[in-house]
């Protein structure tokens, strides 16, 4: 474990990382060289070179090498994108998500593929008195979620299978789906169905439906489910349960663009 100095001297190297991200978006993103950051933000240049080149090597800094100055990189317009993207498909799930939750008494769940891993980007709690663990920023796995299987059902089959590999597929319970192969096949019925069931895969005896919310251009970015106990979610109101849903991924992915 780190001691107390470890601790605060990481915590001053991050603070010390952003504050150079900071001037780097400063003048409209004009590219800076070594000595001008450490003269502008009061830092010592080997120590302005050490901590750049970190910021380099993870994507939030590139480098012109002609002019030998340092500028925002691309990894940061990726993370906005997500941002705004989350942003936008919350706003406009949020009445959807509330009459779903209404109509369905049951915790409801809206998600994003981020990083390889299911992100909670919105929830409407459950109007019973069984409540799921579940919270906004949670992460999960795709493979043992119907949120995840809705997801790559439609992204395509490679792309799939590298974020399945770059997860693993752990066994989560008895009934979890731990093969690309047995996912692969279990996708083409997601897809012939137009929905996911998560069969007790990702906790025990919870079961959860899930449907694919896309955007203008026929991209799958999001999901929106229903969870709820074996009890709640029988097998044989799975279907019927399904159908408010799909209505409401349909609804969405309507406010998203998608024709």
């Amino acid at each position: 474990m780190k001691n107390d100095d470890e601790e605060k001297t990481t915590v001053r190297s991050l603070e010390r990382g952003v504050t150079i991200l900071n001037y780097l978006a400063e003048d409209k993103g004009r590219p800076k060289g070594i000595t001008e950051i450490s003269k502008n933000i009061n830092l010592a240049k080997g120590t302005v070179h050490r901590l750049i080149t970190t910021l380099q090597k993870c994507g939030y800094v590139d480098k012109d090498y002609d002019e030998d100055k340092y500028h925002l990189g691309l990894k940061l317009m990726e993370l906005g994108g997500i941002v705004k993207e989350a942003l936008d498909i919350r706003k406009q799930a949020e009445p959807i998500l509330k009459k779903l939750g209404e109509a369905t008494k049951l915790t409801v769940h809206l998600a994003l593929l981020i990083d390889s891993e299911i992100v909670y980007i919105d929830k409407v709690e459950s109007q019973t008195s069984i409540q799921m663990a579940s919270y906004i920023g949670q992460r999960s796995y795709i493979h043992s979620t119907s949120l995840g299987k809705a997801i790559c059902a439609y992204l395509p089959e490679e792309e799939t299978v590298r974020h399945l590999n770059v997860k693993g597929m752990p066994r989560l319970t008895d009934q979890t789906i731990i093969t690309v192969e047995d996912f692969k096949e279990h996708l083409k019925e997601v897809r012939a169905k137009g929905y996911a069931v998560d069969e007790n895969e990702n906790e025990e005896s919870i079961r959860c439906i899930a449907s694919t919310i896309f955007d203008n251009s026929g991209k799958p970015i999001g999901a929106v489910s229903i969870s709820g106990t074996v009890i709640q979610i029988t097998r044989d109101k799975v279907e019927e349960m399904s159908i408010y849903v799909v209505n409401a991924a349909k609804e969405i992915s309507k406010r998203m663009g998608y024709v």
